[in-house]
């Protein structure tokens, strides 16, 4: 909506108490703002302009940005392969996607950095995880599968402490 852009643009309309002076840095700053919102809401591909008109004494100015979304990429199906210590369907639940929300590339990290925690709170310290993701001909889904290595489980064995037993 209109004014949920609105909270992202720095600059701001001039109101009784208000008025916010223009820079081109800060114009810079709100195209990105809102280009960053978009691409968390699955458009990738999202192109923002601006175009800034003025009034007959160049003393107000009309801001106006143009959006072109594109297409908005949903997330598919999501999978593991290589992990057998943890059955995907118990990730499901603690993983921060699911299918059919929008799709971007910090939610595909903060997945596999999920998955990392659960496989380091297992012993499976050294575990790597890649991801690959394919994307539907028309770009409106985004199939995920987690490649995992979990490497090795370390255990913890004895705990042996020596030296003083008491303290002051």
């Amino acid at each position: 909506s209109n004014e949920r852009l609105k909270k992202l643009v720095q600059i701001k309309e001039e109101g009784v108490f208000t008025a916010t002076l223009f820079t081109k840095e800060k114009l810079q700053d709100d195209a990105e703002n809102i280009t960053l919102f978009y691409k968390r809401e699955g458009f990738q591909s999202v192109r923002v302009t601006s175009d800034m008109t003025f009034d007959e004494n160049k003393k107000w100015a009309l801001l106006t940005f143009q959006i072109e979304e594109g297409v908005q990429t949903l997330i598919g199906t999501i999978t593991t392969s290589g992990m057998l210590s943890f059955p995907f369907s118990g990730l499901a639940g603690i993983l921060p996607l699911r299918t059919d929300d929008p799709f971007n590339d910090w939610v595909l990290r903060d997945g596999a950095r999920h998955i990392l925690i659960i496989l380091s709170q297992l012993g499976y310290i050294d575990a790597e995880v890649n991801s690959d993701v394919i994307l539907s001909a028309d770009q409106t889904r985004a199939d995920i599968q987690y490649r995992v290595d979990e490497g090795k489980q370390v255990s913890f064995g004895s705990l042996r402490l020596f030296g003083n037993r008491k303290t002051r």
